[in-house]
């Protein structure tokens, strides 16, 4: 999964054309655009090598199932960049449309790490589905979390600017829930192709008063229960499926 994950950042940087990754130079920015696509192809084949490794030591139909969670994955990932590409030409873009953008492209991915190896060992269908809503909602979770950040976070901590999700025009939670709610923080991004240093903390500062920092942070905690809840279920399962084995 690691593998693949790298894979679609290499892929992620030259379709954004980012320039940084990790702290360092993007692979396409250091290497050149053609060496940094060959790179990210020969990860994408060498992820599925890797997990057909694990074939021989577990039961066919666990491994069958488990591959193919992570063959959607794989493909969510595409279907939530295409929506990613997509909506930074769109004018409009709804909350609702945001939050199916990163559970394909970022919830799915931890939802398939968390239940792969679990379906491997043998893992019940009740396990599995407990697993698949705690992965979903932790990845909602940590997007919703990290456009925070992106916005109100301290960068001496986050080690990146929190005027960049602003300047650069990026549509984010807070910033989609800001367009929806506040009229004054819409009058200003409507107005403004280009959004200067100062223009965005004065947005920033739009968006807290519409108390947009605070739903942004409910909606995190929301998804945060939720995993919670899953956690206690999951137990349950577990402890069920142990009796049984007993029995």
């Amino acid at each position: 999964m690691e593998v693949l994950h790298n894979y679609t950042l290499i892929h992620d940087d030259i379709e954004d054309l980012g320039q940084i990754r990790f702290g360092r130079e993007c692979m396409w920015r250091r290497y050149g655009l053609a060496q940094a696509l060959n790179v990210g192809d020969f990860l994408s084949a060498m992820a599925h090598d890797i997990f057909h490794e694990v074939l021989s030591a577990v039961d066919p139909t666990n491994f069958a199932k488990a591959y193919s969670v992570f063959r959607q994955a794989t493909l969510d990932v595409f279907r939530g960049q295409y929506l990613d590409i997509y909506f930074e030409t769109e004018r409009s873009v709804s909350v609702d449309q945001y939050l199916e953008l990163i559970r394909l492209k970022t919830s799915r991915l931890i939802s398939a790490s968390m239940r792969i190896g679990a379906i491997l060992a043998g893992a019940d269908e009740a396990a599995d589905r407990s697993l698949e809503e705690i992965g979903e909602h932790a990845g909602l979770a940590f997007q919703i979390q990290d456009d925070y950040l992106g916005i109100w976070g301290d960068t001496s901590i986050t080690g990146k600017s929190n005027l960049t999700d602003l300047t650069t025009r990026k549509k984010t939670y807070p910033i989609l829930l800001g367009l929806a709610e506040s009229p004054a923080f819409k009058l200003a991004w409507d107005n403004h192709a280009q959004i200067t240093p100062d223009l965005a903390r004065q947005l920033a500062g739009m968006l807290s008063e519409a108390r947009i920092d605070e739903k942004t942070n409910d909606a995190v905690l929301k998804y945060l229960r939720v995993i919670k809840t899953g956690k206690k279920r999951l137990t349950k399962v577990t402890i069920q499926a142990q009796l049984c084995g007993i029995c």
